[in-house]
């Protein structure tokens, strides 16, 4: 199989099982499951890898902990919809899947040509789903 660049985001995750429901209401792919993660494609070049705490710990540096993603947020993972029924979808089937409603993310959608919608991990994690709309100003 040829080389492809690819992007994989690493999440540690308190309940495997919980992130798994998660990423597949969020329209994720399951990929491959091993006993101390999940991981889910998004496309053909991202991949979403939740770990258990054990793991993703083993890779920090000594004097670093994993933080509690419900009171300090450090990342979002966006992800891009082909339009804005699909983002809908994805953050319903999210949120029926264990996801809480995440804050707006775009303050003024009509000016950037977006539509978005966010939603909250059973960690924590943000993800936000968008539509750009495809225009001659547009950098998307």
């Amino acid at each position: 199989m040829p080389y492809k660049d690819q992007v994989v985001i690493n999440l540690p995750s308190n309940d495997l099982e919980a992130s798994t429901r998660f990423a597949t209401g969020l329209g994720l792919t399951n990929s491959t499951e091993a006993g101390f993660g999940a991981m889910f494609r998004y496309g053909e070049h991202v991949m979403v890898f939740f770990h258990d705490h054990k793991t993703f710990s083993s890779w920090l540096p000594a004097d670093r902990k994993i933080p509690d993603a419900t009171a300090v947020t450090q990342s979002i993972v966006s992800l891009t919809a082909p339009t804005r029924e699909k983002v809908d979808e994805m953050i319903e089937g999210a949120i029926n899947a264990g996801g809480k409603l995440g804050p707006k993310m775009v303050p003024n959608e009509a000016e950037y040509g977006m539509y978005s919608r966010s939603v909250e991990d059973p960690n924590g994690h943000l993800f936000e789903v968008y539509f750009h709309e495809q225009g001659p100003n547009s950098s998307c």
